[in-house]
């Protein structure tokens, strides 16, 4: 049967086409019998008030707040339910998750090497000691890829974590005479978005000598 008339709806774009629509509505009717176009229009008013809200973004507050407790070194888990006990309206996993991501990029910087690489970087160190005493080596190390990790309860379980430690024969013999032994790690120094820590001992003025440095991706006395 041939169609003599034929409608064209029109809808704000404001809203998905699948999603419910706004009561307010046109449509313009075509007849194939004239050169006539008829407007249809509702009488509701075209209001954006019955829209459904977008996830606001986190606040400045919020965002302060999540920042002191991730410079506790708490997980998202835990920074959830501190901001609950604070009656702090917590923002959802993904905002969270979004911003711990760009602030540790931001504080640590971004990491450009994957663990496949630094293993392997690892290995060759290793197998290739210096023969001078001042030359640094990787006198050892530790990879554990996510599929590996069996501790379900550990939060960082779904991470990918290595540690490795770079000395000298020289700094290995300070250490062996050594009784006591200081270590830190500090954000000010970094390598591929991991804090280094510095380990040595002190001499009798109080002078600091290191004897190993310390890549950790992980901080956790567990690991």
């Amino acid at each position: 049967m041939l169609q003599l008339q034929e409608k064209n709806y029109y809808r704000c774009s404001k809203v998905k086409a699948r999603g419910k629509q706004f009561d307010a509505s046109i449509y313009l009717l075509f007849d194939s019998t004239s050169d006539k176009v008829i407007l249809f229009r509702t009488t509701s008013d075209h209001v954006h008030h019955s829209m459904p809200e977008k996830p606001s973004r986190i606040s400045n507050e919020v965002k302060q707040a999540i920042q002191e407790l991730f410079e506790l070194k708490l997980k998202p888990k835990a920074i959830m339910e501190v901001l609950h006990e604070r009656e702090i309206k917590p923002p959802s996993i993904s905002q969270l998750s979004n911003f711990l991501r760009n602030l540790k990029n931001k504080t640590l910087g971004s990491t450009s090497i994957s663990l496949g690489e630094i293993e392997q970087w690892c290995i060759e160190s290793i197998r290739s000691s210096p023969e001078s005493i001042d030359s640094p080596f990787v006198a050892s190390y530790e990879v554990i890829y996510e599929d590996d990790i069996e501790n379900e309860d550990d939060d960082d379980v779904n991470v990918n974590k290595c540690r490795f430690f770079i000395t000298t024969k020289r700094l290995l013999q300070i250490a062996a005479r050594s009784k006591k032994t200081h270590a830190d790690a500090t954000y000010k120094l970094v390598w591929q978005g991991f804090p280094i820590l510095i380990a040595g001992t002190t001499d009798l003025d109080r002078h600091f000598h290191s004897f190993v440095m310390t890549v950790c991706s992980n901080e956790k006395t567990g690991f």
